[in-house]
């Protein structure tokens, strides 16, 4: 009986050692994660003012409220890539063009990063964001996906936002990584 339960007492102590593994064990080293938002003010305000494609979206959506230009042409999506590092409500006030309430941020513990990239084709959403600290300020891996099997020739502005524990640092690049389901050589 002794012999059974030392067996049995091995075995548990094994298994807890193989299967605990925390999220910090998948994080890469040194890639700064995002807040973890899910419904509320702010991600009911981003989710309405900058429409994000999904993967099984089949239609091309634009923002009116942030990367528009109501101006040129009678009204029209800016068509450069572009990315802000916000630390501020002045800072996103100043590039918001919508007629809403902007949402409460606490932007003395948060940054907002918030962009768009113009990609080839339509179909894009984004799969993967890994915000570092590079040399030269932050850098943004921005990891694109396009499932679509026929790949319509128009531009198509990919927005993305994020919060982020506060940044000091204003300088930001953003990677672009573009993956094809079906085409693996690229476009």
């Amino acid at each position: 009986m002794n012999k059974f339960v030392c067996i049995i007492s091995l075995l548990f102590a094994a298994s807890c050692l193989f299967s605990c593994s925390s999220d910090e064990d998948s994080i890469p080293e040194g890639v700064i994660m995002p807040i973890s938002l899910t419904d509320g003010e702010i991600v009911d305000f981003f989710n309405s003012e900058l429409p994000v494609m999904h993967h099984s979206d089949d239609y091309y959506l634009t923002s009116y409220s942030f990367f528009y230009d109501s101006i040129a042409y009678g009204g029209m999506a800016i068509k450069e890539d572009l990315v802000y590092v916000i630390n501020s409500r002045q800072e996103l006030s100043d590039i918001y063009l919508g007629k809403k309430e902007l949402p409460s941020i606490d932007f003395e513990k948060y940054t907002l990063i918030i962009g768009q990239q113009i990609m080839p084709c339509l179909g894009f959403y984004v799969a993967k964001k890994e915000l570092l600290i590079g040399d030269n300020g932050l850098v943004l891996n921005l990891y694109a996906r396009n499932d679509w099997e026929i790949l319509p020739t128009a531009l198509q502005n990919l927005y993305f936002w994020d919060l982020y524990p506060k940044q000091s640092e204003k300088t930001i690049t953003v990677n672009l990584n573009k993956e094809y389901t079906y085409f693996p050589e690229g476009y």
